[in-house]
């Protein structure tokens, strides 16, 4: 049975982690780094505050006025060859099947149980399901890779008290600066990731708002993921092993090597469209 997602702050994420408003108020609850749990850098106070529901998440992770985002729904111009692997430089396989995927693509396998799915045509069928533009290449297979160094130290038992190379050199700096004390606290209390049956990112980059060094990022995640307790590998509290569907919004930015990395994200249902 699938879950929805009033409850993917407690099991797809553990703790859905946003920027505080321009206020700079925050509410405190349970803290954890977990591949679901999105830390926003927050371009104005650069403060947190948590919350373990989805719907209470209220702030943006953009300082300009909100805007309605566009989501290509056209099948764009492809080029290259047919045979080319849309996402480069990116960890693991390509895969010819996954659970949940029934639609033309491509299926990267980044370890065993983590997938991303990059559409080679839209699903009629599946709204969540749209082809990405060329243009978006770079971003995704970034995306990929912070996601695979995510879920490479979560899943460790033990889990590492701060992050690894891997996800430092995928996130921004202030990102990575919050997610450290975040290790720390899971690492303390002995637990870790475990992937279940699997976990399914089908990244969209918005065309609205977008520049030339930051973009927004929808994901429907479908997750069968939980945090588990190192000792004998019973479900931690907070966690579930059902699958979860749930949607994120996430921000990419350049870096000062002018490379694309994570720079943070939130629950956010409007990421799913029904």
């Amino acid at each position: 049975m699938r879950q929805r997602t009033r409850e993917v702050a407690l099991s797809l994420a553990a703790a859905s982690i946003v920027v505080a408003g321009c206020s700079g108020s925050t509410e405190t609850a349970e803290t954890a780094p977990t591949p679901g749990t999105n830390v926003v850098e927050s371009t104005t106070t650069g403060s947190l505050s948590e919350s373990t529901d989805a719907t209470a998440v209220t702030t943006s992770v953009e300082t300009d006025p909100p805007t309605t985002p566009a989501i290509e729904t056209t099948a764009p111009e492809v080029t290259g060859a047919p045979d080319e692997p849309f996402l480069t430089d990116v960890p693991g396989r390509l895969v010819d099947s996954a659970p949940n995927v029934n639609s033309p693509g491509e299926i990267y396998e980044l370890m065993p149980k983590l997938w991303l799915f990059i559409p080679s045509e839209p699903d009629p069928n599946d709204p969540n399901v749209i082809q990405p533009s060329p243009e978006d290449a770079e971003i995704l297979a970034a995306y990929a890779r912070y996601r695979a160094a995510l879920y490479q130290d979560s899943t460790q038992n033990p889990l590492p008290a701060s992050p690894s190379a891997e996800v430092r050199q995928a996130t921004s700096e202030n990102t990575y600066g919050n997610l450290v004390p975040l290790y720390a606290q899971r690492s303390s209390a002995r637990q870790h990731f475990e992937l279940g049956d699997g976990d399914l990112y089908r990244p969209v980059v918005l065309q609205e708002p977008r520049t030339d060094s930051r973009v927004t990022v929808y994901d429907c995640v479908l997750s069968s993921s939980r945090w588990v307790n190192d000792a004998d590998g019973s479900i931690a509290a907070g966690s579930s092993d059902q699958l979860i569907v749930g949607g994120i919004e996430e921000v990419m930015v350049r870096n000062d090597a002018g490379e694309w990395v994570y720079g943070g994200g939130m629950s956010n249902p409007d990421a799913c469209v029904e």
